[in-house]
């Protein structure tokens, strides 16, 4: 069997596992469906051991399936890392960039940064993904990103970090919310039925941090890991949410009320962070320096209310 098969045949491989379907992989493919089916069965013959089984859902990975995607993406990932290589010699940057980030970050951020790539570097294919930090950085481990953008401290060995912005968390509330100041204290926290993200999220994890040192305990009404369902549920009515000022005072004064947390205050710091190696593909460096110049000038536009850039100059 050759490479361009085997290659070809791990490719196969990652699309079934990525669709669950060998219809649907078949089609993003651009080849037959028997014709896929027998890629992964000559696989399979020469591997000695089944890679998928057929299931409702779909098809799932097998345990040496899944072994075999793991490795499978990564020996794809030298490949392209090699041609981009290869081609920046020439003086072209190529390749494909693969960036996991925050809901609430990609909000701001990603169509500002998927914009000034196309125009610094119009050959480099990008993948941008959102997700919770744990997922997030669990895809950086296995490599499935290049970049990681999350909630700081990023205290995961073989990473690392560049901090890029710190912002104060607000109590938020419905406009029926009456604060009588615009600032609530952290004790105070306790009095409310809040509306929080599960331990998942980074920002869950540094609120947890400040009310256990502070030594309170707070009402979590209700955990929900969208925004978006946060906010329908901040509008009815149940409860408050703890959001950092980005998100905050985007909408304060109109349909919600923020008050800033204080004495002490809850900060979210967010960090860009790249598995450690000894020689990182050139199109990943060219996406990390854009997307802290991107960072960099998006607070100086005033874009990150109330944040504070975290981005050292050179």
């Amino acid at each position: 069997m050759g490479t361009v098969m085997e290659l070809r045949q791990l490719r196969s491989v990652l699309m079934v596992s990525e669709t669950g379907s060998l219809n649907a992989a078949a089609r993003r493919l651009r080849v037959a469906q028997p014709a896929l089916s027998r890629q992964i069965r000559l696989l399979e013959e020469e591997l000695g051991a089944p890679l998928f089984v057929r299931h409702a859902r779909g098809m799932l990975p097998t345990e040496a399936g899944e072994l075999l995607i793991e490795r499978a993406r990564r020996g794809l990932r030298e490949i392209e890392q090699a041609r981009s290589d290869v081609s920046a010699l020439s003086g072209q940057v190529t390749g494909q960039v693969a960036v996991g980030m925050l809901p609430s970050v990609s909000e701001l951020m990603a169509a500002r940064f998927a914009r000034a790539m196309r125009a610094r570097y119009p050959l480099v294919r990008l993948r941008i993904l959102t997700g919770v930090a744990t997922h997030i950085l669990e895809w950086l481990e296995k490599q499935e990103i290049d970049i990681a953008i999350v909630s700081e401290p990023l205290a995961t060995a073989g990473l690392d970090s560049v901090p890029l912005v710190e912002e104060p968390l607000y109590l938020v509330g419905s406009s029926r919310a009456a604060f009588a100041r615009r600032t609530v204290k952290l004790r105070e926290l306790a009095k409310y039925p809040l509306i929080l993200p599960s331990t998942d999220f980074g920002l869950r994890g540094g609120i947890d941090r400040a009310v256990r040192d502070a030594g309170i305990e707070l009402d979590v009404a209700i955990e929900a890991n969208s925004l978006h369902v946060q906010r329908n549920l901040i509008l009815a009515g149940v409860g408050y949410a703890l959001l950092p000022s980005s998100v905050a005072l985007r909408d304060d004064g109109r349909e919600f009320r923020a008050a800033r947390i204080v004495d002490p205050p809850i900060y979210r710091r967010i960090g860009l962070g790249m598995a450690t190696m000894r020689r990182r593909p050139l199109s990943t460096r060219c996406a990390a320096e854009t997307m802290v110049d991107e960072f960099g000038d998006s607070l100086r536009r005033g874009e990150w209310p109330g944040a504070r850039s975290l981005i050292e100059r050179s």
